[in-house]
Protein backbone atom coordinates (compact mmCIF):
# COMPACT_ATOMS: atom_id res chain seq x y z
CA UNK A 1 0.00 0.00 0.00
CA UNK A 2 1.31 3.32 -0.85
CA UNK A 3 1.32 6.14 1.63
CA UNK A 4 -0.02 10.02 0.33
CA UNK A 5 3.92 10.52 1.04
CA UNK A 6 5.45 8.03 -0.88
CA UNK A 7 3.06 9.08 -3.77
CA UNK A 8 4.23 12.41 -3.83
CA UNK A 9 7.54 11.73 -4.38
CA UNK A 10 7.35 9.29 -6.73
CA UNK A 11 4.47 10.88 -8.88
CA UNK A 12 2.07 7.87 -8.52
CA UNK A 13 -1.59 9.12 -9.47
CA UNK A 14 -4.78 7.50 -8.91
CA UNK A 15 -7.30 6.86 -11.38
CA UNK A 16 -9.71 8.47 -8.90
CA UNK A 17 -8.01 11.78 -7.95
CA UNK A 18 -7.90 12.32 -12.05
CA UNK A 19 -11.77 11.48 -12.31
CA UNK A 20 -13.30 13.30 -8.62
CA UNK A 21 -10.95 16.85 -9.55
CA UNK A 22 -8.94 16.58 -6.95
CA UNK A 23 -5.41 15.81 -9.04
CA UNK A 24 -4.68 19.85 -9.32
CA UNK A 25 -1.80 21.54 -11.29
CA UNK A 26 0.91 21.33 -8.32
CA UNK A 27 0.28 17.20 -8.63
CA UNK A 28 0.77 17.20 -12.42
CA UNK A 29 3.89 19.84 -12.49
CA UNK A 30 5.23 16.92 -9.66
CA UNK A 31 4.33 13.87 -11.49
CA UNK A 32 5.71 15.34 -15.02
CA UNK A 33 9.12 16.48 -13.19
CA UNK A 34 8.99 13.08 -11.74
CA UNK A 35 9.49 11.24 -15.45
CA UNK A 36 12.11 13.40 -16.73
CA UNK A 37 14.22 12.80 -13.99
CA UNK A 38 13.31 8.98 -14.45
CA UNK A 39 14.23 9.70 -18.26
CA UNK A 40 17.28 11.28 -17.88
CA UNK A 41 18.29 8.98 -15.38
CA UNK A 42 17.32 5.77 -17.32
CA UNK A 43 18.92 7.17 -20.60
CA UNK A 44 22.69 7.93 -19.29
CA UNK A 45 22.54 4.30 -17.78
CA UNK A 46 20.96 2.85 -21.17
CA UNK A 47 23.30 5.19 -23.17
CA UNK A 48 26.58 3.68 -21.02
CA UNK A 49 25.47 -0.05 -22.18
CA UNK A 50 24.87 0.43 -25.48
CA UNK A 51 27.96 2.04 -26.48
CA UNK A 52 30.00 -0.46 -23.87
CA UNK A 53 28.53 -3.57 -24.98
CA UNK A 54 31.52 -5.07 -27.16
CA UNK A 55 32.89 -5.83 -23.59
CA UNK A 56 31.01 -9.10 -23.03
CA UNK A 57 32.44 -10.89 -26.53
CA UNK A 58 36.11 -9.73 -26.13
CA UNK A 59 36.07 -10.83 -22.15
CA UNK A 60 34.95 -14.46 -23.80
CA UNK A 61 37.57 -14.02 -26.69
CA UNK A 62 40.21 -13.41 -23.96
CA UNK A 63 39.26 -16.36 -21.90
CA UNK A 64 37.51 -14.50 -19.11
CA UNK A 65 34.24 -15.90 -19.48
CA UNK A 66 32.83 -16.34 -15.78
CA UNK A 67 34.53 -12.46 -15.18
CA UNK A 68 30.85 -10.75 -16.49
CA UNK A 69 28.50 -13.21 -14.38
CA UNK A 70 30.27 -12.15 -11.11
CA UNK A 71 30.37 -8.94 -11.96
CA UNK A 72 26.64 -8.80 -13.13
CA UNK A 73 26.15 -10.77 -9.92
CA UNK A 74 27.90 -8.02 -7.58
CA UNK A 75 26.37 -5.05 -8.72
CA UNK A 76 22.91 -7.00 -9.46
CA UNK A 77 22.86 -7.62 -5.71
CA UNK A 78 24.51 -3.91 -4.49
CA UNK A 79 21.50 -2.23 -6.88
CA UNK A 80 18.82 -4.84 -4.92
CA UNK A 81 20.19 -3.59 -1.33
CA UNK A 82 20.50 -0.46 -2.49
CA UNK A 83 16.37 -0.60 -3.69
CA UNK A 84 15.62 -1.53 -0.34
CA UNK A 85 16.39 1.89 1.14
CA UNK A 86 16.44 4.16 -1.39
CA UNK A 87 13.45 3.29 -3.61
CA UNK A 88 10.89 3.95 -0.39
CA UNK A 89 12.68 7.31 0.26
CA UNK A 90 12.67 8.77 -3.27
CA UNK A 91 10.47 6.67 -5.50
CA UNK A 92 10.38 5.89 -8.84
CA UNK A 93 13.23 8.01 -9.93
CA UNK A 94 15.64 6.10 -7.36
CA UNK A 95 14.78 2.61 -9.00
CA UNK A 96 15.79 4.52 -12.55
CA UNK A 97 18.93 5.86 -11.26
CA UNK A 98 19.82 2.41 -9.47
CA UNK A 99 19.11 1.09 -12.91
CA UNK A 100 21.37 3.54 -14.38
CA UNK A 101 23.73 1.98 -11.48
CA UNK A 102 23.82 -1.01 -12.58
CA UNK A 103 24.42 -0.64 -15.86
CA UNK A 104 27.86 1.97 -15.59
CA UNK A 105 28.78 -0.14 -12.59
CA UNK A 106 28.90 -3.99 -14.58
CA UNK A 107 29.75 -3.04 -17.50
CA UNK A 108 32.35 -0.14 -16.99
CA UNK A 109 34.12 -2.85 -14.90
CA UNK A 110 33.84 -5.14 -17.71
CA UNK A 111 35.23 -2.63 -20.16
CA UNK A 112 38.17 -1.79 -18.34
CA UNK A 113 38.91 -5.22 -17.88
CA UNK A 114 38.91 -6.07 -21.20
CA UNK A 115 41.17 -3.06 -22.05
CA UNK A 116 44.02 -3.88 -19.42
CA UNK A 117 43.63 -7.77 -20.96
CA UNK A 118 44.20 -6.44 -24.33
CA UNK A 119 46.85 -3.93 -23.12
CA UNK A 120 48.42 -7.55 -21.20
CA UNK A 121 48.49 -9.32 -24.05
CA UNK A 122 49.92 -6.47 -26.10
CA UNK A 123 53.03 -6.57 -23.60
CA UNK A 124 53.39 -9.58 -23.48
CA UNK A 125 53.62 -10.24 -27.38
CA UNK A 126 55.81 -7.60 -27.96
CA UNK A 127 58.75 -9.14 -25.28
Amino acid sequence: MIDEVGRRRSGFVDVQQISDGSFDLIQRYAAIKCAQCLVVALTIGLVFNYILFWNRPLLLAQGLPEFPIYITLIAGITKLALSFWLVPTYGIVAAGALLSYYYITSVGIMALRGVRQIQHNENRAHH
